[in-house]
């Protein structure tokens, strides 16, 4: 949220503007709770839907890009090596990629922190845990070809946590309106910190940790009902579903003390590349 306020200003931030703004936007997210609950939680519904509309505008624009209506000049020119420097990828790279991905659906799980509020949780988050997925999975990934389609690969690469401004700017130019689009990023992002904090979301490290055990907590729990000789529950995930939610969980647990090609110090950040995950475990 803070590079895209920044970004409407027309200018670069320091770190340190970067993260004066960020700290200004979650205690404004976090005032706002504290003031008024219910108002928050209409307010977080109703960016939600600007959420999904500007999606969708993202990837129509996209669609429009690739047919060639813009004054972008090649739009297919990212999907004819789409390997290209695949070479030089590393373990940490993909480490921070996934972590990035998971950030993105953050709050997907919040549903089940409140399922005790729902009448009939198990037939209702199968059926609507499921579709919301699906259409977040499918919105995000157009829009991700919207971007390919219209900014060069080695601008994405550099963009940080931008690249919807450097979309907008590629195809509309730096009019006022890529200004207003970059407000409704904001926006969305703005909404999603009061949903996160609304149900206190974990960070991903520690989140990781705890999967992990309740994943191996599945198994305990059923060697002790068959032990008992209980009756099946109402709803059994599969085991390949568990068995593959623990290899993921592992993975976010071990792969990020693996370093960086360029030392201790090479990494995302300007600080030591896992500190991230002991402040994870002191959590």
């Amino acid at each position: 949220m803070a590079n895209y306020l920044i970004a409407i200003s027309g200018h670069e931030g320091t770190n340190w503007q970067i993260k004066g703004t960020a700290l200004a936007c979650y205690t404004l997210a976090t005032s706002t709770l504290v003031f008024n609950t219910k108002y928050a939680y209409w307010f977080s519904n109703g960016v939600g839907v600007i959420k999904i509309c500007t999606l969708l505008f993202v990837i129509l624009t996209g669609f429009v890009v690739l047919g060639g209506h813009t004054k972008v000049e090649d739009p297919k020119a990212n999907f004819q090596d789409a390997w290209s420097g695949s070479s030089n990828a590393s373990a940490y790279g993909m480490t921070i990629a996934l972590y990035r991905i998971i950030f993105s659906y953050g709050g997907y799980n919040n549903a089940f922190n409140v399922a005790n509020e729902v009448k009939n949780p198990v037939r209702s988050l199968k059926i609507y845990a499921t579709a919301a997925l699906t259409t977040v999975y499918i919105l995000y990934m157009f829009a991700n070809v919207a971007f390919f389609a219209a900014v060069p690969k080695e601008e994405l690469e550099n963009s940080g946590l931008t690249a919807a401004s450097l979309f907008f700017k590629a195809v509309f130019g730096d009019s006022g309106a890529v200004r207003g689009l970059n407000f409704l990023i904001a926006l969305a992002s703005f909404g999603n910190m009061i949903a996160v904090i609304i149900v206190n979301d974990l960070a991903i490290f520690p989140n990781a940790l705890f999967n992990l055990a309740m994943a191996v907590g599945i198994y305990i729990v059923r060697w002790r009902r068959r032990k008992a000789d209980l009756p099946e529950p109402e709803f059994k995930a599969w085991h390949v579903v568990i068995i593959f939610n623990i290899l993921i969980q592992l993975y976010l647990l071990i792969m990020p003390w693996y370093p960086p090609a360029g030392g201790q110090y090479a990494g995302d950040v300007s600080f030591w590349y896992a500190t991230y995950a002991v402040t994870g475990v002191g959590m």
